[in-house]
């Protein structure tokens, strides 16, 4: 049986702190491969490294992944839930991407703290055959990353992989028996499985960003409830910090609202719910009298540059071999598989309002046809009126409760708050669907309210109520989805097997023991294998054990 072995170990890389208020976190990432082609899915799986006094109710829930060039320019990311510092996914390579060094990089929003030094960088390989452009790159780079290869150490351990035969014809069953189960827990915490061209996988050093990057102006907390979004208010004249100021977060089609305060230095934090895919949001601060304040969100991704190696783009003949089988792969893949990326799949619209049911629901066509929105209130029998007070119009539920007198009722149009009343009463009838009515003191994050008054309108356009002026429509993106485990199973016969991954399990841990053997079907491309172990062992090491197999 032909078998190589080895492993590479990397000291050093989390620093352990008892004091976890000032212990930064690490995340270790690995990949299917390090060679793709443009367009290709490139899937990763995430651990995330904590020393043992840092609660784990406290360490982040969202990892940020991103595709970028040496220099930093993003060329894609994505979000991803982490369920116990362990999480997995992958990004669609844009078709457009020119050929050459790039880097996937991963960090929490905590990590931010520290800057771009701190966070896990794993050099990737792009191929495009159809542009003849290639990345800029710096002779310099290119000897300085020869010397760190030939540098590593490698050297056996007790982790081991071997396969059942030496050599497989196409479309034969593989199988691959791991380590014994009870040895591998005691030694691995973390552990994801890829097989692939052996060209296409390299051990890379991890490469660290140029010394001027520095900690982000913006103090991060940790996103230990999910994802989150953060800004501060200023004042749009004077550019001054207002704290205390009301505001509003609405998603848009999820009839979901928020609302807190800004804190003594002006910021706010929503932690948002766990949706995936993009989601329109509507953000607006509430008034303040002498001043005009203004929104200003925290960029969620790092728009921090940083300097990279930016080696020569110059494949050995290997690579080449290989990345031509690739790009053939991929291209006769593309007429018979879908694609499984979920990113545009999104979960479906909540039903039910984030207030409930209503206590009241007034149906505008179900009555007779009256000039305003005021009549409606006023004319029927209804739990709200419109009352008027030093020549001001304001809504009262007519309650028991004392809360309901002393606190303002949220005004709702299509779940966006509006704190402009006569702006309500100015509402066509004929535009608006319902009014649900909510008559009992309702708490919102920091805020509590005297009652509920949702107006949905017939076409979900804010029936062309001017919105208010402080406030700002973004698409924000939050958790990517994406169906990253390759299926083991045969490819039909009439069917081409262009798989360039053969096999990726990203945590063959995940249910608390190591499976005994691993099985999965020779693809139809000829040529030697690597069946590679990757992962994290108790101690913070990277380790990584391997066999190779020939297929005819």
């Amino acid at each position: 049986m032909f078998l190589l072995l080895f492993l590479v170990s990397i000291q050093g890389l989390f620093a352990q702190n008892s004091d976890w208020k000032s212990t930064t976190e690490k995340v270790a990432l690995f990949t299917d491969r390090t060679m793709y082609i443009a367009g290709e899915k490139l899937l990763f799986s995430a651990c995330l490294i904590i020393p043992d006094t840092y609660p784990d109710s406290l360490s982040s829930r969202v990892l940020y992944c991103e595709l970028i060039t040496p220099d930093g320019s993003r060329i894609t990311g994505g979000k991803f839930y982490l369920d116990r510092s362990v999480g997995n996914g992958c990004l669609q390579i844009p078709s457009e991407t020119v050929s050459g060094t790039y880097y996937l990089r991963a960090y929490t929003k905590w990590m931010r703290n520290e800057g771009p030094a701190s966070y896990h960088y794993s050099r990737i390989l792009i191929i495009n055959p159809d542009k003849k452009e290639v990345l800029p790159a710096r002779d310099q780079d290119s000897a300085m990353l020869m010397s760190e290869n030939s540098a590593q150490e490698m050297q056996a351990d007790t982790v081991i992989l071997s396969a059942n035969k030496r050599s497989y014809n196409r479309r034969e069953k593989v199988t691959v028996m791991l380590p014994d189960t009870g040895e591998m827990l005691k030694s691995v915490g973390f552990a994801c499985l890829t097989v692939a061209p052996e060209s296409s996988l390299e051990s890379y050093p991890l490469p660290i960003p140029s010394s001027k990057s520095s900690p982000d102006s913006t103090i991060f907390y940790s996103e230990n409830r999910g994802i989150s979004l953060t800004g501060h208010v200023e004042d749009k004249d004077q550019r001054i910090l207002l704290p205390g100021i009301e505001v509003n977060l609405s998603i848009l089609g999820e009839k979901d609202f928020m609302a807190m305060r800004s804190d003594s230095s002006g910021r706010f934090f929503f932690s948002l719910p766990d949706y995936s895919g993009n989601r329109d949001l509507f953000l607006c601060s509430g008034k303040e009298a002498g001043s005009q304040p203004v929104i200003k969100i925290d960029n969620d991704f790092c728009p921090q540059q940083v300097s990279l190696p930016s080696p020569l783009f110059d494949l050995t003949e290997p690579e080449k071999k290989v990345a031509l089988e690739l790009a053939v792969n991929f291209q006769v893949s593309s007429y018979f598989n879908e694609d499984t990326i979920l990113a545009a799949k999104e979960d479906q619209h909540n039903a039910v309002p984030f207030y409930g049911k209503p206590t009241g629901i007034l149906l505008i066509d179900q009555y007779i046809e009256m000039p305003t929105i005021e009549d409606y209130f006023n004319e029927l029998p209804c739990e709200v009126k419109v009352r008027k007070s030093h020549d001001m119009k304001y809504f009262r539920f007519y309650s028991s409760q004392a809360e309901m007198a002393i606190f303002d009722p949220l005004i709702l149009i299509d779940f966006v708050a509006v704190d402009d009343i006569d702006r309500i009463l100015a509402l066509s009838p004929r535009d608006i669907s319902r009014i649900e009515l909510v008559n009992a003191p309702y708490v919102k994050g920091q805020m509590m309210y005297g009652g509920i008054i949702s107006f949905i309108s017939k076409e979900n356009d804010f029936a062309g109520v001017d919105l208010p002026s402080s406030g700002t429509f973004l698409s924000y993106g939050f958790y990517s989805t994406c169906d990253s485990l390759t299926a083991p199973g045969i490819v039909p016969e009439n069917r081409p097997d262009g798989r360039n991954t053969v096999y990726w399990d990203p945590n063959i841990l995940s249910s608390g023991t190591v499976k005994k053997n691993i099985s999965f079907y020779a693809p139809d491309t000829p040529g030697q294998y690597l069946i590679l172990l990757q992962g994290i062992d108790h101690s913070g090491k990277v380790i990584r054990s391997a066999a190779r197999i020939e297929i005819l």
